[in-house]
């Protein structure tokens, strides 16, 4: 999910009035808590609409370090492309 248009704008606001460190913070829970959503699903006691708000909370929070760290979404894009190439070929995935 690619985080757009208003959405990126409240990111903004809430980077400019929470700072930084205050939102690292909530990166790192939100990860957290989308780990412990994950753990719950390879042990079958999982709910969709639960993943889909912790997968929908990091989303947020990775868009809002895009906006801490300066990168356009072509760099981040770049990136993500490299690392996929990367696992690709690592696992001897061809005609990706």
């Amino acid at each position: 999910m690619r985080v757009t248009g208003r959405t990126t704008k409240m990111c903004e606001k809430a980077v400019e009035k929470w700072g930084v460190d205050a939102q690292l913070v909530i990166l790192i829970e939100e990860c957290s808590e989308l780990t412990k959503e994950a753990t719950k699903m390879l042990r079958g006691h999982w709910r969709r609409e639960n993943m889909v708000e912790e997968l929908a909370d990091v989303t947020v929070m990775c868009e809002q370090m895009r906006i801490i760290l300066g990168l356009s979404d072509d760099q981040l894009e770049d990136m993500a492309k490299a690392k996929m190439i990367r696992t690709m070929e690592r696992g001897g995935i061809e005609n990706y």
